[in-house]
């Protein structure tokens, strides 16, 4: 008589572990997932002309993003940084005089170039949240030599609040609030260069920036499905439960 009565009991157990970990996995459902500022490039290859595009997501659940700046190398300055239109947004180049002069490459010297880029959205315009900006500027050319580019970049929302994308990455570890970066390395054959790469190029590019804008949106329908299951998980542990009891009521009748 008293091996049925395990039966209920064991049940009663899976409840608060069901519930428990439905809620577990729920709750990391609802964790924001970390959208970084990025950048794509149509060409990476030194001496190259290329077309950048800097992805930006917007994390904010009720804020809107409407500034975004770009600072652009000044110790490898682009001799050409020219903007593409974007709908409801204002482009703006800053060109500054350099520090020092810095080798073209070609036997001439750059005293002056674009130090930063920034958009402004015009009035109702803006990056709403659950969704991702892309801003384009052709640029070049690249160094002549292999070696990471930074281009720090400041979030600005349409309450004021600034996040600033403008940490490098030191010994392989990726920081909190990365700078968007590409590495200028050499392709292999069969890569085109010069000022008509960034086109031959583009559509590729294109598609892996917003590929790369859109990985996070992936993880958090992943998580949110495992804490579907969750829930699921606890709500078979309760019903378990229940029949459970009812078999011991039955036996003990």
């Amino acid at each position: 008589m008293s091996s049925p009565s395990l039966a209920p009991v064991k049940a009663r157990r899976l409840v608060p572990i069901g519930v428990a970990v439905g809620l577990a996995i729920a709750l990391v459902s609802t964790l924001p997932a970390s959208a970084h500022v990025t950048v794509g490039a149509t060409s990476t290859e030194p001496g190259s002309f290329s077309r950048l595009t800097f992805a930006v997501p917007t994390e904010s659940k009720d804020e809107s993003t409407v500034r975004i700046e770009v600072a652009l190398p000044e110790d490898v300055p682009f001799r050409s940084v020219r903007t593409v239109p974007v709908a409801g947004w204002d482009a703006q180049l800053t060109r500054e005089d350099l520090p020092t002069p810095v080798d073209d490459g070609h036997g001439g010297t750059i005293t002056q170039a674009v130090t930063r880029v920034v958009w402004t959205a015009t009035e109702g315009n803006g990056i709403h949240p659950d969704q991702t900006g892309l801003f384009t500027i052709a640029v070049g050319p690249l160094p002549h030599d292999e070696q990471e580019l930074y281009f720090p970049a400041v979030q600005t929302y349409d309450s004021g609040r600034e996040v600033a994308w403008t940490q490098e990455a030191t010994g392989g570890v990726e920081p909190d609030r990365p700078a968007p970066s590409i590495h200028v390395v050499a392709a292999g054959s069969g890569t085109a260069s010069g000022e008509d790469s960034h086109d031959t190029a583009s559509a590729a590019a294109d598609h892996a920036t917003v590929e790369a804008a859109t990985s996070d949106s992936t993880i958090a329908r992943w998580a949110l499905g495992l804490g579907g299951f969750g829930v699921l998980l606890g709500g078979a542990g309760l019903v378990i439960a229940i029949r459970g009891a009812r078999r011991s009521r039955d036996i003990a009748t």
